[in-house]
């Protein structure tokens, strides 16, 4: 018998995992993964069940891999990509859990792909204008395609066994939203921390002239994503926020007529899920 834990935060990227991971890990009987996003089941699939396992500490408590990479499979263009990791999640889930349950939380599919696209350029994955990126690369929509990422799932799970959030719901009422987690995963209500406040945030952000600078110059060094988690896990906050403010400034908007050709082509999508979950965006 493998070792696998029993829930899984799927995702969507960019969609507040960081901050629900969070909260529900100050729970008393619950353990989040360390790191948050081991990525087994995609990236680190061969590293095998014994590597996992040490990725949680605590085994008697509910265990919680909060991977985002889990729901980012190649849906425009499956059998170009069939040898990617990102491929055949549910499958493996399945095979080492069958009894498995999931928490995805999602947040308007355009907002999310925006964010996304931007996370891609803060690390150096991605340097096109975005409305050239969105439409040369489907992968910030499959992303954002709530309903073609879930029913990859539904092949291998009941609906039962998934929570669907909204990130406006967690922002919004986040002792409710947590309340829906602990009913999911049979805790009792009392154990809801007090204090709410969570510290970790997704947050959007571009780099200033000199991040840029500084990011490309580091990039071509290929240390820039080492470099970076190296100095949040050791600088204190503090000082690592000022860099971080030193270094950055807020995205632009997005302009409104690519906002309306991207409403208009994730339109299915957003009916198709709704149809399957019950959650309205709007």
């Amino acid at each position: 018998m493998v070792f696998c834990p029993d829930i899984f935060l799927i995702g969507a990227q960019k969609a507040g995992t960081t901050t629900l991971a969070t909260l529900l890990d100050s729970f008393p009987n619950i353990s989040l993964s360390r790191p948050k996003e081991p990525h087994f089941f995609t990236k680190n699939y061969h590293l095998g069940f014994d590597w996992y396992a040490k990725c949680f500490d605590n085994k008697d408590n509910i265990l919680i891999d909060a991977s985002t990479s889990y729901t980012q499979a190649f849906l425009s263009n499956p059998e170009a990509h069939a040898e990617s990791p990102l491929m055949g999640v549910p499958e493996r889930i399945k095979a080492a859990n069958a009894n498995a349950k999931f928490i995805y939380i999602v947040r308007d599919p355009v907002d999310r792909a925006y964010s996304g696209y931007w996370h891609a350029v803060r690390v150096g994955d991605e340097s096109r204008p975005f409305e050239e990126a969105i439409r040369a690369t489907s992968h910030y929509l499959d992303q954002s395609d709530y309903a073609g990422q879930i029913e990859l799932y539904l092949r291998h799970f009941k609906l039962e066994n998934f929570l669907i959030i909204r990130l406006k719901d967690l922002n919004q009422n986040p002792r409710e939203t947590l309340a829906r987690c602990a009913s999911f995963l049979e805790i009792d209500h009392s154990q809801i921390p007090d204090n709410l406040n969570s510290e970790a945030k997704n947050v959007s952000y571009r780099y200033n002239k000199t991040g840029r600078v500084i990011s490309k110059i580091l990039n071509e060094r290929g240390i820039f994503k080492k470099l970076t988690k190296q100095a949040k896990k050791t600088l204190p906050k503090k000082v690592y926020l000022r860099l971080g403010n030193l270094l950055t400034q807020e995205i632009p908007d997005m302009r409104k007529e690519t906002r309306a050709e991207l409403r208009q082509k994730t339109e299915a999508s957003v009916k198709r899920f709704e149809a399957i979950s019950g959650v309205r965006f709007q």
